[in-house]
């Protein structure tokens, strides 16, 4: 009984960081498309959302391998892609979990 209630808490961890996850790269995905038409600065573009994207992907990076690459662009225009390709995959990681719910 302790374990089933174990892996069903785990389980709903999962689902609540793969939300988080997919929060920050819809964000990350409107940031860049408003941002898209501006003239790039020198130092490219970096937007609060790509900090809380590594850190809500510890432990994930494996199952999310698209998303990992969000955080590393840094210009509008390649993040509207990346960020596509990562909404994607965190639809998917999450039909998968569900799938396989306790």
């Amino acid at each position: 009984m302790a374990q089933a209630a174990r892996a069903s808490d785990e389980h709903d961890r999962k689902v609540r960081q793969l939300r988080d996850i997919g929060q920050l790269a819809e964000s990350l995905f409107w940031k860049a498309v408003r941002d898209a038409e501006k003239k790039p600065t020198l130092h490219g573009w970096r937007m609060m959302e790509h900090n809380y994207l590594e850190q809500a992907l510890v432990g994930m990076a494996e199952t999310l391998p698209k998303t990992v690459e969000l955080t590393q662009v840094n210009f509008p225009d390649a993040a509207i892609g990346a960020a596509r390709d990562a909404r994607v995959e965190i639809v998917q990681a999450l039909e998968k979990l569900k799938a396989s719910a306790p």
